[in-house]
């Protein structure tokens, strides 16, 4: 996950190196989203006889290679087929992790084991954007992929002298889960309407986040203190999640709702003080709060989604990752899209980042409707958020 957030803070960079709009490097970000959406339901087909320690040292050994790849490119489209590497190679580890850690412990600690693994894919959801900038300055973006990949072929071998064989499940169970895991999870309207949530938050969240080193870097001008605020609105996402866990352990549905409901709020404020120009500072401690707000989302939607459907844990898993990750693509595409417009329309000046911050706002907001209108007459999606 780290390391498909990893060019969020050297975007500008890139652009200058390959000479391409800001906009278009968007897409480094849009293109690992989309193709892991694409895998995911495919590495659900995956034989139960293949062996999952050699699945997941595959996406591993993947993602080492994604990571040079983007190293060794010299042209633009090369960098991007390095994303679509890396895109495959999380699409497999998200499907196939779960399952494997549930079948390393065994069913009766299955859940606290998909709880860990979901803590995993949160903080890297929520550390990825920041641990790039901590690398060195965004001139030297190429050092950011060397860290990663090497701390890929670490994790690689890690795993493969840890992890004992593990063969897929060959139950009647797993093989309905393979042949229609996003079918078997629409069944359910709340959990249905769950995932339309967790992809209208994911599109509002990264239609700007995508970003915001960027414009924290040019447009408000702290190219010093870039690596700080981005490696502090790490940290404090890392905080918020560790809070909020202890109110979405009992009250899942009420808590979630109030955490897209803030960060709804945020990202307007954010829109606020990059429209009115407001001095560094401020924006900097709204940013820190939006970091705050955020780090608690990921980790909300997973946990109230669980909860939605406890006997069929895995196929929601591998729904939600598809739901996220094409919000991931999607936002990050539709944020490109709408700094390419600005970039147009003021004649290849600034471009208008206040743009990308209201249209996340407008789309957050559509996505606390569309939370509170599947859920109004479902009572059984608020009781079950509060075991």
């Amino acid at each position: 996950m780290a390391t498909e957030f990893a060019p969020t803070a050297v975007l500008p960079a890139v652009a200058a190196d390959f000479n391409v709009p800001l906009g278009a490097t968007g897409m480094m970000t849009a293109i690992p989203g989309l193709i892991a959406a694409l895998t995911a339901p495919l590495a659900m087909r995956i034989p139960a006889s293949w062996d999952r320690r050699f699945v997941l040292a595959s996406a591993g050994f993947l993602t080492v290679g994604a990571n040079a790849l983007v190293v060794a490119g010299q042209a633009f489209p090369v960098v991007l087929l390095g994303r679509v590497s890396a895109g495959l190679a999380l699409g497999m580890f998200w499907t196939v992790g779960a399952a494997a850690a549930v079948r390393l412990v065994g069913d009766a600690h299955g859940v606290r084991a998909i709880s860990i693994v979901s803590g995993g894919t949160s903080l890297g959801l929520v550390a990825g954007m920041p641990a790039g900038s901590l690398v060195g300055p965004p001139e030297n973006w190429r050092a950011v992929f060397v860290v990663f990949a090497v701390a890929a072929l670490a994790a690689t071998f890690l795993l493969a002298a840890l992890l004992p064989r593990l063969q897929g499940d060959t139950t009647a169970h797993h093989d309905r889960l393979a042949q229609a895991p996003v079918r078997k999870a629409l069944a359910r309207p709340v959990v249905l309407w769950g995932l339309v949530t967790a992809f209208t938050v994911f599109v509002g969240q990264f239609a700007s986040s995508t970003f915001l080193g960027a414009f924290l870097g040019t447009s408000v001008a702290l190219p010093a203190l870039l690596t700080a605020v981005l490696t502090v609105f790490g940290g404090v996402g890392i905080l918020g999640m560790l809070i909020a866990s202890f109110s979405f352990a009992r009250h899942a549905y009420a808590t979630l709702s109030a955490t897209i409901a803030l960060l709804t709020a945020v990202i307007g404020l954010v829109a606020l003080v990059s429209a009115s120009g407001s001095p560094a500072a401020v924006v900097v401690v709204v940013v820190i709060l939006w970091g705050t707000v955020w780090g608690a989302v990921p980790f909300g939607l997973q946990t109230w989604m669980l909860t939605q459907a406890p006997d069929n844990r895995e196929t929601v898993s591998a729904a939600l990752v598809v739901a996220i990750q094409l919000g991931i693509g999607a936002g990050s595409g539709l944020g490109s899209l709408a700094l390419r417009v600005s970039e147009l329309a003021s004649g290849g000046g600034e471009p208008a980042y206040t743009t990308i911050f209201i249209v996340s706002a407008v789309i957050c907001v559509v996505a606390l409707s569309l939370f509170a209108t599947g859920t109004r007459s479902r009572p059984g999606a608020r009781k079950a958020s509060r075991s």
